[in-house]
């Protein structure tokens, strides 16, 4: 359960990094733009965002999302080379399904390191079967993009 970029244990890390350094620097992670012109493209959105917000709702501002919509952004314009607006359908759904995805692990991905056996016993109980939703949900999110590589 330990496996992948995000929830990584120190020694399988150590293995992966290599690998997903090269990984990026093969795939234009930093070619196109450097990081510093992605994240004041995404600072500039924000700001712009903020204005018209509150313009429009009489200086009220919700933050929910305000940071974490620009910085999948930032992070999908380094690997993939596309950037989306902020208020792109196909982005607010990744976020979204990013979001559940956290929430469903702050319980049962502990609960799954102390006790595997767990998914067969109580896969809903412990949010299992909704993360395995979300994975196959942003995998086919990803799968569009993987097509013309």
């Amino acid at each position: 359960m330990d496996t992948g970029l995000i929830s990584a244990e120190v020694d399988n890390w150590k293995e992966t990094r290599p690998f997903s350094s090269r990984l990026l620097r093969e795939y234009g992670f930093g070619v196109k733009k450097t990081v510093e012109v992605l994240l004041a493209e995404e600072l500039e959105e924000i700001c712009t965002s903020i204005r018209h917000k509150v313009r429009n709702n009489n200086g009220i501002v919700s933050v929910q999302h305000l940071f974490s919509l620009p910085m999948l952004n930032s992070v999908w314009s380094m690997l993939s080379g596309i950037r989306s607006e902020l208020n792109d359908p196909k982005l607010l759904q990744l976020n979204k399904l990013i979001d559940e995805f956290f929430k469903t692990g702050s319980f049962g991905a502990g609960m799954l390191t102390a006790y595997p056996f767990l998914v067969d016993w109580t896969p809903k109980l412990i949010g299992y079967d909704k993360q395995q939703r979300i994975n196959a949900e942003v995998l086919a999110y990803f799968e569009v993009f993987l097509e013309f590589v």
